[in-house]
């Protein structure tokens, strides 16, 4: 049976069987049965017409000139300058990483995240960013169900052994699921030498069931497996969009389907925020209890309705749990290698 897999995957024939057999029906799948609850939250979210940033079928969009998400970034900025990035960096430099990102490979951390550190106030805007309407429609929209939010980090990324580009600095995909919708934000100024975060342009159709045949095997645990050269796309001529600017700059980008990389700090610090929105189904959901202290605190001062439960509470069945990971054999073995 595998022998037979391995030499049809071999066929021209067997992309055109991915594309419009195999993703179609899953789609269908995915949607309607492994996340039929978050089907049915769907639609009953979109029954109602509401704000949503438009991603015109693609699956990342930069995103200019937010208003709302322009105040908010400055006054995060200020408040880690003023109050928590000098110990930050001394920790980073030191190895006392407070809160250490596992893709901090290599001798010297470059990152971690300051969400943590913000003062209640902070805090409570920044979920107030994460459940509001607009994201929570954008995602809907994009995901075609309900999403539960796994992530929220104030990625602050410093130029730390800057000749070494590791972990998250190369070209990847997130491997935890079919789908995810994820937005970037600057919150301190960013250029090309504090690590820009840069995605491929163009939408690969097969979406997670497409990878590059450049990626890592490696298996040692030290951050670098499904890893690509940081200039492989660039010498392909690969179209790539880069997220830099002014704060609250931002990029929604599908991480699990899309190659990108960033926080590859030449000199300056990064601030980064970063919200992940997912489905039960992703094996990374445990992830939420990164801020899981902080929402516990200050939940009372939100108006939590069935929808804002379902995106910060709703875990996946026992039943679930197991499928989820049958689900991520299931892409590994029918994705394709591509160039």
């Amino acid at each position: 049976m595998i022998n037979f897999l391995i030499k049809f995957k071999k066929l021209k024939f067997y992309r055109l069987f991915l594309l419009y057999i195999v993703k179609p029906v899953y789609d269908i799948l995915w949607e309607y049965i492994i996340n039929f609850k978050g089907k049915i939250y769907y639609l009953l979210w979109v029954s109602k017409k509401r704000e949503f940033l438009d991603l015109e079928n693609n699956d990342k969009k930069l995103i200019f000139n937010n208003h709302k998400f322009k105040i908010l970034a400055e006054e995060i900025n200020s408040y880690c300058f003023a109050n928590i990035v000098e110990k930050s960096r001394k920790e980073m430099f030191s190895g006392q990483n407070f809160n250490s990102n596992q893709t901090n490979a290599g001798e010297k951390e470059y990152n971690q995240d300051l969400f943590p550190e913000l003062s209640d106030n902070i805090q409570k805007k920044i979920f107030e960013l994460a459940h509001s309407e607009l994201l929570i429609t954008t995602a809907a929209k994009y995901l075609k169900v309900f999403p539960i939010l796994d992530k929220i980090i104030v990625s602050h990324n410093i130029a730390n052994k800057p000749e070494e580009k590791r972990g998250a600095m190369l070209w990847h995909k997130d491997d935890f699921g079919l789908r995810s919708l994820d937005l970037f934000m600057a919150i301190s100024y960013i250029d090309e030498f504090n690590g820009p975060l840069k995605v491929l342009k163009h939408k690969n159709p097969l979406g997670v069931f497409s990878k590059s045949d450049k990626e890592n095997k490696d298996v040692s645990g030290k951050g670098e497996r499904g890893k690509i050269k940081s200039d492989h796309f660039e010498k392909l001529g690969s179209e790539i969009l880069t997220l830099k600017g002014e704060s609250g700059t931002a990029l929604l980008v599908d991480s699990f389907t899309v190659y990108h990389k960033g926080g590859h700090c030449i000199k300056n610090d990064r601030l980064m925020l970063r919200f992940s929105y997912q489905t039960p189904d992703s094996v990374r959901v445990y992830q939420r209890k990164r801020f899981s202290n902080e929402f516990e605190k200050l939940k009372e001062s939100f108006s939590l309705d069935f929808f804002l439960n379902f995106l910060y509470k709703e875990k996946p069945s026992k039943f679930l749990m197991l499928l989820r990971i049958y689900l991520m054999k299931f892409y590994r073995i029918l994705h394709i290698k591509e160039n």
